[in-house]
């Protein structure tokens, strides 16, 4: 009698170690794409908090004006970017513009603006399901919403 043994792994192990990698790369997967969430909501509220100190810059730059008015009301149909002489017009330098422009990318479009001569707001989309978006305005809010922006005082609600 030959006595042989048999090397190697057999069929069900090597499955049960596929099933297992199987598992833990899902795992993984779905933590990235949560923090590339986040991430991408961190970005929108960094950049509308930039844009209350850049305002206040143009503001105290123009003779304590936000400009001339831009739409008012609950605004998402609102383009916000305008050839106005206003805080997001293209005629102007140290405008919101480009912080616009930048907050469109993020959000797919999902932007809305408000201004008058004394106050301004801004909102974008977020990923929260509750309350999906973001608001700044000249009082200095910065909130979450499901609300928008409201005239006449132009304020986050």
């Amino acid at each position: 009698m030959k006595n042989s043994l048999n090397k190697g792994f057999t069929l069900i192990e090597l499955l049960v170690v596929i099933a297992i990698i199987g598992l833990l790369s899902a795992v993984v997967l779905a933590a990235l794409s949560t923090t590339k969430t986040r991430g991408n909501d961190a970005s929108v509220k960094t950049s509308l908090a930039h844009m209350r100190s850049q305002s206040e810059i143009f503001y105290g730059a123009h003779s304590n004006s936000y400009g001339l008015a831009l739409g008012t009301g609950p605004v998402p149909s609102n383009p916000c970017i305008t050839t106005g002489d206003n805080i997001f017009g293209t005629t102007t330098t140290g405008t919101l513009k480009n912080m616009v422009v930048n907050l469109k990318k993020l959000t797919g479009d999902e932007v809305a603006c408000a201004s008058s001569n004394s106050a301004w707001a801004v909102m974008a989309s977020t990923s929260d399901i509750l309350k999906p978006n973001w608001c700044v305005d000249s009082t200095g809010n910065s909130v979450a919403t499901s609300s928008g922006i409201f005239t006449p005082n132009i304020t986050c609600m």
